[in-house]
């Protein structure tokens, strides 16, 4: 690290590569793998492709989760911070994971930050626009709670 944390897209720093994101990208992610194309295509709408380099900050402990983030390619640790500063990483997501599902699902603030370990291509998928998907498409809510539960 090099002392200063580069944002992604979903943070406010246009500098990384964002394009739209084609349903069938969504196959890539366990929790995806299963939906009829009727939701992929619902979830492709609300959804951008990010490309960001290693040690870039995606997420802040405290702070809302916009964004649902799938990892497509490279590695994501999500490390919880204690009262004195000291950081710890609690897990790190795989190409095919998920993080800050619980954040946006419930709207609250993230339990943990979430950066970068190489560099990654992942998901964002709009918390606003999932939480209004949920309400029509029941079989993505269905998938969203197994996830959870894995």
């Amino acid at each position: 690290m090099d002392g200063t944390d580069r944002m992604t897209p979903l943070m406010g720093d246009a500098s990384t590569d964002t394009t739209p994101v084609a349903f069938s990208q969504f196959r890539d992610a366990l929790v995806f793998r299963d939906l009829a194309d009727g939701a992929l295509a619902g979830l492709a709408a609300i959804s951008t492709l990010v490309t960001v380099p290693e040690d870039t900050m995606l997420c802040r402990q405290g702070t809302p989760a916009d964004r649902l983030l799938v990892v497509l390619e490279g590695q994501v640790t999500l490390e919880n911070a204690t009262q004195g500063g000291a950081s710890a990483v609690v897990e790190v997501v795989q190409p095919g994971g998920h993080l800050m599902l619980s954040a946006v699902l419930s709207g609250l603030p993230s339990l943990m930050s979430a950066r970068t370990v190489t560099p990654a291509r992942l998901i964002g998928v709009e918390a606003t626009g999932l939480r209004t998907l949920l309400h029509r498409e029941i079989s993505l809510a269905s998938a969203l709670l197994r996830a959870e539960a894995l």
